[in-house]
């Protein structure tokens, strides 16, 4: 199938002409001075201090279920600060106190509860923010939010960031009440003149009637945690604190597996204990710049990740959790085109293979003036499959323009101890150029000992060139176009980058409505788009996935959505799914369709459900997957999945099947001790994988860990040898205490 590349891309700038005649707006808002304490709030979750009396509540707007409605519950919220901390009282009242939501005492696990959230623009940028959630058992979530809450880089939402603060609830016959307190040591900032300038937004969220009251009043067509719209507060007189944050951990590790013998005749197995000592340093020089350093680094305490079944012939995308490369983790983002990235942390500590051991490093990330600045250096050892390996990451960005834009570069580089290397660098920008329309692009090569091209073109061909534009508003006509061009020897050895050797555009137009006069819809968004690929070795297609949609959301919070694709696809080589289904090189086209309904977040149990089909190459597809979950109590909840795929391949005889089954149970005690039980089992690979973690959190800082680990081998015959039922079982404990030294 042949396109003519001058047509398509003709299209494609009409398409942008058309969008950008839409209204467009800028909105912008006062400065509101923060009242400062003369002496310091007791904590205790009663709003009863003579300090928080004289403090005007702020007013609040209903944002959902219809945008400045009457609220139907009355909401006190006040701020104040001192030398030290950020001070935040709410009284949440309730005119049905029995149907407050509180379902989890699990840290950074909130779903369906009653929350009240605390989002900070802490260098008042308008792209990043600190966000501090609580729900009435007091239960803490904290997350980082990056460009700007838009999901068009991946998701702006990062839950793995953590940082110290304080909170106490108390409830009683007319609500429930909250006092948080978090330390500006736990923030960076920027001081200009003794002032310092940041974003606000304040939200309750009401579960059982999925209503959000907020301050500012953010019309819903934004989305409500948007950090440039963001109220801006100061605050005067503040002195930087400079904390030294020093974490010891001890661990033991008992560890049974199995491996393959070199003749691949015999399971051999293999028993090994071992004890490890670390050290985590986290020390701020200034306000607004982290040093992190780290000594034998272990992450056995990240949760695992969940399972996937792959039915592309591209790699996968795993998010990272590790919490040593949260902190403003988007400033080391340059995206390359959706989940593409010049920069991945997982490839630092795993391979392959799993995990490998890192000697130790340092990252340091901080904002100077309209600068953004960012290093990463870390040392790894050696495994079976790779060199002992320094990495090492190096980005700048700045505010351009406007506030709503940056221009920037990143330099990584990979450097083995047997003489291999990777290096790889970029620039990009992101331009709000006018009203909330958006130009980003980015440009970037990677040099590699490996790769040896003597052709005149040989730079071009380890490059890759990206420009996007979007209208980032949910109201209205909006579209996400985007074109990227990859050279076949492109390969950021630090980055992730699933398709190479390619021309990529990516073109999406919707229009939304909300229905104001109706009571019971919320949202309606119906949309056209896809992508289409070009092969860049034959320029020819290789990819079309095109086609409508629509997204239905109800003002109870429940959501429908199903949309409809023509895919052409053109292989230059077969792939397999398994041993017994492939699927052959060649030419095919057909139609698919998906489908989901999401119960209301509110609702104790609650049950999301997907479904899909349609054709597969030269065969059919079918694929459902139901996720159930019970919220029992604020100690219990219990949840699972369900994802079956059957493929058939009617007039070769080919079938394929893969079921993912998915059992989690998280109880907690207490806001200090919980317990996560993760089982999973995969159809495709023969393998159960249980996961249990117990941790006891001291206090802020010090936790102990106890995490069991088992991988059974559920069809022992489905290799010429007989498999042994064990694959692998792990137990590990481990203990981390964080201490203040007085500088």
């Amino acid at each position: 199938m042949k396109i003519s590349a001058k047509s398509y891309y003709s299209l494609i700038a009409i398409a942008v002409y058309l969008c950008l005649l839409s209204p467009i707006e800028a909105i912008s808002g006062d400065t509101l001075p923060i009242a400062r304490l003369s002496k310091p709030i007791l904590l205790d979750g009663i709003i009863d201090d003579s300090a928080w009396e004289k403090i005007i509540p702020l007013p609040l707007t209903m944002y959902s279920p219809k945008y400045e409605g009457d609220l139907t519950e009355f909401t006190e919220i006040r701020v104040a600060y001192d030398d030290n901390f950020i001070y935040i009282g709410g009284s949440f009242f309730d005119s049905n106190p029995l149907e407050i939501r509180s379902n989890s005492l699990e840290r950074d696990r909130l779903g369906g509860d009653d929350t009240f959230e605390f989002i900070l623009d802490t260098f008042n940028d308008n792209e990043n923010a600190l966000s501090f959630i609580i729900n009435p058992a007091g239960t803490r979530m904290d997350l980082a939010i990056s460009n700007d809450a838009e999901f068009s880089g991946g998701n702006p939402f990062n839950k793995s960031w953590n940082t110290y603060w304080e909170v106490q609830t108390f409830r009683d016959d007319k609500g429930w009440y909250a006092e948080i307190k978090i330390p500006f040591s736990s923030l960076r900032f920027q001081e200009v003149d003794g002032k310092i300038k940041m974003g606000m937004i304040v939200s309750r969220y009401i579960a059982r009637k999925n209503e959000r009251q907020l301050f500012p009043g953010i019309d819903p067509k934004y989305g409500f945690n948007k950090p440039s719209l963001a109220q801006d507060i100061m605050l005067t007189g503040v002195k930087s604190s400079l904390p030294v944050y020093i974490t010891p951990y001890i661990l033991g590790d008992n560890n049974s597996h199995i491996e393959l013998n070199d003749a691949e005749t015999k399971y051999n197995s293999f028993h090994d204990v071992s004890r490890e000592l670390g050290l985590d340093v986290k020390f701020s020089p200034s306000s607004n710049f982290t040093l992190d350093l780290t000594l034998n680094t272990d992450f056995a305490q990240v949760e695992v990740d969940d399972e996937q079944i792959n039915l592309s012939r591209f790699s996968l995308f795993f998010p990272e959790k590790r919490l040593f490369f949260q902190d403003r983790a988007s400033v080391f983002n340059i995206n390359t085109g959706q989940e593409s990235n010049l920069f991945y942390s997982r490839r630092i500590g795993i391979n392959d293979d799993g995990p490998v051991r890192i000697y130790g490093g340092a990252r340091v990330v901080g904002k100077l003036g309209r600068w953004d600045m960012g290093l990463i250096n870390m040392q790894t050892a050696s495994t079976s499959i790779t060199p002992a390996e320094n990495l090492g990451v190096v980005r700048l960005r700045r505010k351009v323009l406007n506030e709503q834009s940056y221009a920037g570069g990143m330099i990584t580089s990979r450097l083995g101890n047997d003489g291999s290397y990777n290096i790889a660098y970029g620039l990009d920008g992101d331009i709000n150029f006018t009203g909330n329309n958006y130009f980003a692009f980015s440009l970037s090569q990677s040099i590699e000992d490996s790769i040896v091209d003597n052709n005149l073109l040989s730079p071009l061909n380890s490059m890759k060139a990206r420009i996007s534009l979007t209208k980032r508003v949910n109201k209205g006509p909006g579209y996400n176009l985007s074109l990227s061009r990859s050279g076949e020897n492109y390969n950021p050895g630090l980055g992730f980058d699933p398709r190479v050797g390619a021309t990529i555009a990516g073109h999406w137009l919707r229009y939304d409505f909300r229905p104001e006069n109706s009571e019971r819809l919320q949202q309606i968004r119906i949309f056209i788009g896809g992508q289409t690929v070009f092969r860049n070795s034959d320029e020819t297609l290789e990819t079309i996935s095109l086609g409508p949609g629509i997204f239905i959301q109800t003002r109870s919070g429940r959501s429908f959505f199903v949309r409809v694709f023509h895919n052409f696809e053109s292989l230059s080589e077969l792939f397999e799914l398994d041993d017994d289904a492939e699927v052959l090189s060649g030419n095919y086209s057909f139609n698919t369709f998906s489908s989901s309904l999401s119960a209301p977040a509110g609702s104790l149990f609650r049950t999301d459900l997907s479904l899909g089909g349609g054709g597969f190459y030269d065969g059919t597809r079918i694929t459902f997957k139901i996720s159930p979950t019970w919220s029992v109590s604020s100690h219990l909840e219990l949840g699972g999945e369900y994802l079956l795929n059957r493929i058939k391949f009617k007039d070769r005889d080919q079938k394929f099947s893969a079921d993912l089954i998915k059992v989690r149970a998280r109880y907690s005690l207490n806001n200090n001790l919980s317990t996560n039980t993760f089982i999973q089992y995969n159809t495709n690979t023969d393998k159960f994988h249980l996961n249990f973690r117990l941790r006891y959190n001291f206090k802020e800082g010090t936790d102990f860990y106890l995490i069991y680990n088992e991988g059974r081998n559920t069809d022992r015959f489905r290799e010429n040898l007989i498999i042994p039922t064990l694959d692998d079982r792990t137990v590990i404990l481990k203990y981390s205490y964080t201490f203040q030294p007085t500088l």
